[in-house]
């Protein structure tokens, strides 16, 4: 069977520590889990400068 290979990038605030970062990735990632995704790769892009305002 064939399977999906889908991909998803999320934006926290920067106001987090990285511990709080880590462990808001970590919800996600057991979320998808829980669901039956196999999650193959996680990236940090880090700090990023947006173009604007995300309200």
């Amino acid at each position: 069977m064939f399977q999906r290979n889908y991909e998803t990038v999320f934006i926290l605030t920067p106001v987090l520590s990285d511990v709080q970062m880590k462990d808001t990735v970590d919800k996600f990632v057991n979320l998808l889990k829980e669901v039956g995704a196999d999650v193959i790769n996680v990236e940090n892009w880090g700090l990023k400068k947006m173009a604007y305002t995300i309200e």
